[in-house]
């Protein structure tokens, strides 16, 4: 066993699939040295610094040998697949900070975007309904069935399928709204 495929002990114990299908832990913490804090800017250095944080090169490598070896390891589908993994997990931890910043701007009313963020949160907390009733107060007409019935057998004979069962005879009454 080779000195990156052992267990690192500082990594989450809990990965994704994904992340646990990656064959060295190198290459998980070159996936998440890609979303550090002090991570620069993606064609800032972005593979370059997750590529040493992970623990790729020696000291002496230079930027382009690490670049190198970067590339090599994030146009790795299974790299890929372990980024797209991380990156829903690493969303799904900033709702506390997104909470704090959007009280920051709804907490100074002078925010150009005070009244978008108070509007987002209400939209989102009770939002408007809308009731919409469709009624059709026609009577029901014995012609305007036949019709209909004659078209849905012409267009399943056009398809090939099966004609259409008769419908079930009944009797019924027209029941005036309010009864």
């Amino acid at each position: 066993m080779s000195a990156d495929q052992k267990d690192d002990e500082s990594l989450p114990v809990e990965f994704g699939p994904a992340m646990q299908a990656l064959p060295t832990d190198k290459q998980r913490r070159f996936v998440m040295a890609l979303y550090d804090e002090e991570a620069p800017a993606k064609g800032d250095g972005l593979l370059i610094y997750a590529a040493r944080a992970a623990g790729y090169g020696t000291a002496t490598s230079t930027d382009k040998a690490l670049s190198v070896m970067a590339n090599r390891v994030v146009h790795d589908p299974r790299t890929r697949a372990a980024i797209a993994e991380y990156s829903h997990a690493v969303v799904r931890t900033l709702p506390p900070e997104a909470v704090k910043a959007l009280k920051e701007v709804i907490r100074n009313p002078k925010h150009r975007d005070h009244m978008r963020a108070i509007n987002a949160v209400i939209d989102r907390v009770d939002p408007v309904e809308h009731v919409v009733k469709v009624q059709d107060d026609r009577p029901p007409s014995l012609a305007a069935t036949q019709e209909v019935l004659a078209r849905i057998a012409e267009l399943a004979r056009r398809a090939g399928l099966p004609a259409p069962r008769p419908p079930i005879d009944a009797e019924y009454s027209v029941v005036e709204p309010g009864r």
